[in-house]
């Protein structure tokens, strides 16, 4: 089993939660944190703290210039969670100051009857060859099944302090039935949000 998430761009609108007044009530100025023109201005759904969103974050993975071939690398055949990046792409600033590959694994349990490790190992650039689509490149995470584990990736964003968010992914979930990608957001057990696409739907469902 093997599956793997091409994403394409990721798009955010962000309300940090330092204080209450970190909502905008008015129409803020056009500036670093705010871009009009690509994304608008977004209005919090909340009752009680009615505003705009203050921050805006758009990640383009279209059109990568990358130091690796852009063929995927080998599948991880180890369950350390040990592999290097797999391009100096992650090790660039402009990564690096945004996400954090994961490398956390889980060990067997009720729960998890097969062990599953993250590895940076299935975090990669890779060229697009669907010449329908103007994008030369995309962003890969990918899981497999190995003999003893599954070998899985995950990346997470270095904001924390939210209290709103609009989220927008362009990305395609392919791969052998048995497998689940997700985009979600986290706090603990009951503050969870998050979009599941099972590889056992139909390739043309769209969420």
């Amino acid at each position: 089993m093997r599956l793997s998430i091409l994403f394409l761009t990721i798009l955010a609108a962000l309300t940090t939660l330092t204080t209450t007044q970190e909502i905008s009530r008015t129409l803020p100025p056009a500036g670093n944190n705010t871009h009009p023109g690509s994304c608008g201005y977004y209005l919090t759904s909340h009752p009680a703290n009615r505003g705009y969103f203050r921050h805006h974050r758009f990640y383009d993975f279209r059109n990568i210039v990358d130091d690796a071939s852009g063929v995927a690398p080998g599948e991880v055949t180890q369950d350390g969670g040990l592999e290097e990046a797999t391009s100096g792409f992650f090790w660039e600033e402009t990564w690096r100051r945004e996400w954090v590959v994961q490398s956390w694994g889980k060990k067997t349990s009720g729960k998890c009857p097969v062990k599953m490790q993250h590895s940076s190992g299935n975090v990669y650039i890779e060229h697009n060859d669907e010449a329908a689509e103007s994008a030369t490149t995309h962003l890969t995470l990918r899981t497999s099944r190995q003999s003893t584990f599954q070998s899985t990736s995950e990346i997470e964003g270095t904001q924390k302090n939210l209290l709103y968010a609009s989220i927008r992914m362009r990305a395609r979930v392919q791969g052998a039935s048995g497998a689940v990608a997700g985009l979600f957001t986290y706090l603990d057990d009951e503050n969870e949000g998050d979009i599941e696409i099972l590889t056992r739907e139909s390739e043309a469902t769209v969420k």
